[in-house]
């Protein structure tokens, strides 16, 4: 295993930023998450570390050693994507030798190593099937186990459950985590789902338009995220739209049917303009005399279990309050909300 190191990368491709400037570090046998919307470049990242693109600017580090200019073949990293790369020619044993072979270990010491390890992967039952014969799951299984078996330095996964069934996807993903623990290989994770973000890495580092926005714990991240996109990446949120304005006693939040009082820490270069109020369903109660009132909406189902809708013209925020009877007016108050401003950046 080896600790990577991203010091200002960058990669333009005709005049456009894909990366700007990406710092971040992952140390030794450690599970670091990319996580950001469509486009921020969490791939590009992924395929900087593995050689695949060339980078414009800055440096990639292996323990230390400059890994910018190396080969792919010589970076010593193990990849796996959402596709399937698996040899159809080959039996899922085969596959498991293939990257044993290449690297020069013997016959009888690689059918060795395959057989221990199907065996702690719980693999011996398909090691005669053609990857064809396979399901999605154990596609995506024997893809990670080819990819851990020889021992990379680096294991490199983009979205690598993303085309699964649900209940595939979370069995997946606690075996994942198990044989990178196991491995004690250092690993970068590229994931959209907020229970892969939450529940795999030991680290974020969070994207938007190339850049690094927030390196923090997945708690930390969930907690205060840098921006309302990554808010959102990392489970759902109730959001209300107003405008910023300054009255006798301070700040206001005001929109229809909407004045929340806010704190004066709100910068005043704010005020006269639109923002969007952030809460999530666990800082959202229903009380006798609250801040807001609200219509209780229809129940919904998410990553967090049921939860009620509150209504307003502002907008829609949730609470897992779920005893209450649809169309009632509820009054709501808000434990802990973020701020964000037209371009989604964190206020407050």
């Amino acid at each position: 295993m080896a600790r990577i190191t991203l010091d200002q990368v960058s990669r333009t491709v005709d005049g456009n930023h894909i990366l700007d400037g990406v710092s971040f570090d992952a140390a030794e046998g450690e599970f670091v998450g990319l996580i950001g919307g469509s486009g921020a470049g969490k791939t590009s990242i992924i395929r900087a570390i593995a050689g695949f693109d060339p980078i414009t600017a800055g440096s990639i580090l292996f323990d230390g050693d400059d890994m910018t200019e190396t080969p792919t073949r010589d970076r010593d990293i193990g990849i796996v994507t959402q596709g399937n790369t698996l040899f159809p020619t080959k039996r899922v044993r085969g596959n498991l030798l293939f990257p044993l072979w290449a690297r020069g270990v013997s016959r009888e010491e690689a059918q060795a190593r395959v057989d221990a390890e199907s065996r702690a992967n719980a693999l011996t039952h398909i090691l005669d099937r053609w990857p064809a014969t396979l399901s999605g799951g154990e596609q995506q299984l024997t893809q990670i186990a080819r990819a851990l078996i020889r021992r990379p330095r680096v294991f490199l996964m983009d979205e690598p459950l993303a085309n699964l069934d649900p209940p595939t996807r979370r069995r997946l993903r606690e075996e994942l985590v198990g044989l990178q623990h196991g491995y004690g290989v250092t690993a970068i994770y590229v994931a959209n789902r907020a229970d892969e973000i939450m529940n795999m890495p030991d680290r974020l580092v969070a994207i938007e338009h190339g850049r690094v926005i927030q390196t923090a714990t997945p708690s930390e991240v969930h907690r205060d995220p840098a921006s309302l996109t990554i808010a959102r990446l990392t489970g759902e949120v109730g959001t209300l739209r107003g405008t910023l304005i300054n009255d006798d006693n301070g700040l206001v939040l005001s929109g229809p049917d909407l004045s929340l009082r806010l704190l004066p820490s709100v910068h005043p270069r704010h005020i006269g303009h639109q923002v969007t109020l952030v809460a999530r369903s666990k800082d959202v109660r229903v009380t006798a005399s609250g801040a807001l009132t609200m219509t209780a909406g229809a129940l919904t189902y998410g990553g967090s279990g049921s939860m009620r809708e509150l209504l307003s013209p502002a907008g829609v925020m949730y609470t897992t309050d779920r005893d209450l009877t649809e169309g009632c007016s509820v009054s709501v108050w808000l434990d802990r909300w973020h701020l964000y401003d037209a371009d989604g950046h964190l206020i407050s």
